[in-house]
């Protein structure tokens, strides 16, 4: 049997190899791209739901900062100006040290100052302080470096019209003016995760794995029963999307609720920024573990389980297939190009189908940045490495 084996690798020829890596990689192309692209535009062609009150809801928007005086301007006047009429701003200042109190003093009545004298070192705490003063049916948390687009608010609250929907994200887009390669390549990023992933997601699990802390609407009756933020994961946002789907609830998308967040614009905060997020999912996961395979939950368990899959998984299994081949075969240079090559033109054609699927279809020019994204995706695939490594082994992740 052994003799067998080993003559049968000596005897594979380039095509071989070709075949073999095709038939291991060609999940990502069928799941990671051409089946979500064709889900999203077969939702892009039916026409809009109808229904609803068509009441203007009066909603309350909480602002969490701490030390946030140079961005927190931006945030506000964006809110002020957004053109939402029923509508109340808190901000909740977590002791901040630098003049963020002082600039959001001079809003006058516009703005509900919060102040707290001692910071809990945390968002969820300050987002649970908000709550306790907020009045609206509707609660908006946005983060203090993003701006609303004008109407962007309007949006996110459509889908809320229906009574089965207790959540609604947003769609999050990169400030990239006068920012340099790294700021732009996590552009490209978020437009594909949000165009296909969030898209996808929306349409054929009818929910989202998470409504990002950045932008995001909740009914305040749900905020109320499940708890608020729980302090317990590192990813309070992600941990809040799961603890909905327990009520049954649907957590929707606004694809047209656009808003403009920062990023990091070094590679050490980047680093330590992604630890932080994959660190957080590894919590959620094992925390809602149960709800993979409660049928009560319905299409949510199954979006858990293509978390788990895709995002955990697959990022093992893909390298090792490749290892495999490399280490085993007598033309390890062929399974590296093939792969490279395979890997390349697949973030070309996604890059290209998330722009044509996006309202700004200037965006297929951003598939000149195909050969950076493909190397940057290697750097975040290592860094989730790391924090399920580490968590595996209870060792706890620096971020």
């Amino acid at each position: 049997m052994q003799h067998a084996l080993a003559d049968l690798f000596q005897n594979l020829t380039a095509t071989d190899v070709f075949l073999i890596l095709a038939m291991g990689l060609f999940v990502d192309l069928m799941w990671g791209l051409l089946f979500r692209a064709s889900v999203v535009a077969y939702s892009r062609t039916r026409p809009p739901k109808s229904g609803g009150t068509g009441e203007t809801p009066y909603i309350s928007i909480i602002v969490p900062c701490h030390n946030s005086d140079d961005v927190i301007d931006d945030t506000l006047r964006s809110l002020i100006d957004s053109g939402y009429p029923k509508r109340e701003i808190i901000v909740v200042d977590d002791a901040s040290t630098d003049k963020t109190y002082e600039k959001v003093t001079s809003y006058g009545r516009a703005v509900t100052l919060l102040h707290k004298s001692k910071s809990g070192g945390r968002k969820t705490e300050a987002v649970n302080f908000g709550l306790l003063h907020a009045r609206g049916e509707i609660v908006v948390v946005i983060d203090d470096d993003t701006k609303v687009a004008p109407g962007a608010l309007q949006e996110l609250i459509r889908p809320l019209e229906n009574n089965e929907v207790a959540a609604v994200g947003g769609n999050i887009k990169v400030k990239t003016e006068r920012e340099g390669l790294l700021v732009k390549l996590q552009a490209v990023e978020y437009m594909v995760s949000m165009e296909l992933g969030r898209a996808f997601q929306s349409t054929f699990y009818r929910g989202v794995v998470v409504i990002s802390g950045c932008f995001g609407a909740f009914r305040r009756d749900v905020l109320r029963r499940i708890g608020q933020y729980d302090p317990d994961t590192i990813t309070e946002d992600l941990d809040l999307t799961w603890k909905i789907y327990r009520l049954l609830k649907r957590v929707d998308y606004s694809p047209k609720a656009i808003c403009y967040t920062e990023a990091p614009r070094t590679l050490k905060a980047l680093i330590r920024q992604r630890t932080r997020w994959d660190r957080g999912l590894l919590e959620t996961l094992a925390k809602h573990r149960g709800m993979m395979t409660d049928s009560k939950i319905g299409r949510a368990g199954f979006l858990l389980m293509d978390t788990l899959i895709f995002e955990i998984a697959l990022l093992f299994a893909r390298p090792l297939w490749v290892l495999t081949l490399v280490t085993l075969l007598y033309a390890p240079w062929t399974a590296i190009i093939l792969t490279v090559g395979f890997y390349f033109t697949l973030e070309f054609l996604t890059i290209l189908v998330a722009g044509l699927l996006s309202n700004d279809k200037r965006n297929v020019l951003k598939t000149v940045y195909a050969p950076a994204i493909f190397v940057y995706r290697q750097l975040l695939g290592l860094i989730r490495m790391r924090a399920t490594i580490l968590r595996i082994l209870g060792r706890r992740a620096m971020w």
